[in-house]
């Protein structure tokens, strides 16, 4: 009878200290660790690939916690097939027996400086009922006036949102290191301010990226693209995907609202321009027939017919014979002088 009451009183022990266990904040994970409990809310999922590679790495998480901290977890490409059904983007869950490492990206995708990894061992809990109130989602979003200080030392990937006014077909550039084409897209976004950025798409986020559904929308289309790097470009601030980018279409954030009453004009819908010209790679520069600037000039454009390749760069622009026109700063569209020296837009 002492026993069986002992037994009682170890297992009533042992509950309540499994009770008393709370939960680690994401803040105060480290790095080289097995030890911890986690509770938080699945943000963001994402399969990336690897750049310029048909390569996929992994199974990607922005996790969230109570207090609104994030952190970036994984599931390497070996261990995908094992575990990649066992978490649903926006639900809550307790995770425990994983691994953390020192994130070793620069710059990195979430304000945290280890990842966790999980693999076959780690436990997955789905949390029901009355817990502590997790948000839906959380971004690194930036105003543009913002940009400039990121060009130079970014140690964050940014989020965007914005209306996209114009937009490239897919085409095909070569890499500088490599030689080998990937995929592009041009975007043209614009704040609430009607101030625009350029956004480029580079690879599988260009690949999956559905112009022909978004043309066919009929209306203005607000987008937030996450986990962007911020570059400086001939002076002007660029942002461009990597491959831990994801685009949201339409997403419902605390900005949606001033957005919509902005953008609710018929010409605020998405634009297709022309991709720029074909580009070649360097194996197909080889074999063309290219010339200095200097042999251009030597030769007679009468006689000369057959196509020659240069590449140089662009010193200045002849502004004297009249090709340019004085255009409207937010949409381009040529401006007249009337009633004294006012410019008025010209339809």
């Amino acid at each position: 009878m002492q026993l069986q009451s002992t037994h009682y009183k170890r297992r009533s022990r042992a509950m309540a200290n499994q009770e008393d266990v709370r939960p680690t904040l994401l803040r105060n994970i480290t790095a080289f660790s097995l030890a911890f409990n986690i509770r938080v809310r699945v943000s963001r999922i994402w399969r990336p690939r690897r750049f310029n590679s048909d390569i996929y790495d992994g199974l990607h998480y922005l996790l969230i916690d109570e207090t609104g901290d994030t952190i970036h977890a994984l599931i390497d490409e070996s261990d995908y097939p094992y575990v990649s059904d066992k978490m649903q983007q926006g639900q809550i869950y307790d995770i425990s027996v994983f691994h953390t490492r020192k994130d070793p990206a620069k710059p990195k995708v979430a304000n945290h400086d280890v990842q966790l990894y999980f693999n076959e061992s780690t436990k997955f809990v789905p949390v029901e009922g009355i817990v502590p109130l997790i948000p839906e989602y959380s971004f690194h979003l930036l105003d543009f006036s913002e940009l400039p200080t990121q060009s130079d030392h970014q140690t964050l990937l940014i989020d965007l949102y914005g209306c996209i006014k114009s937009a490239t077909p897919e085409y095909q550039v070569p890499i500088k290191d490599t030689g080998k084409m990937e995929s592009k897209i041009d975007l043209i976004v614009e704040n609430v301010r009607r101030e625009d950025l350029k956004i480029t798409l580079w690879g599988d986020t260009a690949r999956k990226f559905n112009l022909e559904s978004i043309e066919a929308s009929g209306s203005a289309i607000l987008a937030l693209i996450t986990s962007l790097r911020v570059t400086k470009f001939r002076q002007q601030i660029q942002a461009s995907t990597t491959n831990h980018s994801c685009i949201l279409i339409t997403p419902q954030i605390q900005q949606t609202s001033e957005y919509e009453a902005e953008f609710s004009k018929p010409g605020d819908r998405v634009k297709t321009v022309p991709a720029p010209a074909k580009q070649l790679t360097p194996e197909q520069m080889k074999k063309k027939t290219t010339m200095t600037v200097s042999q251009l000039n030597a030769l007679d454009p009468e006689l000369y017919t057959d196509v020659v390749y240069c590449t140089a760069s662009i010193r200045r622009f002849p502004m004297h014979n009249g090709w340019w026109y004085k255009s409207c700063a937010i949409c381009h569209k040529l401006l007249k002088k009337k009633r004294g020296c006012h410019w008025i837009e010209l339809s």
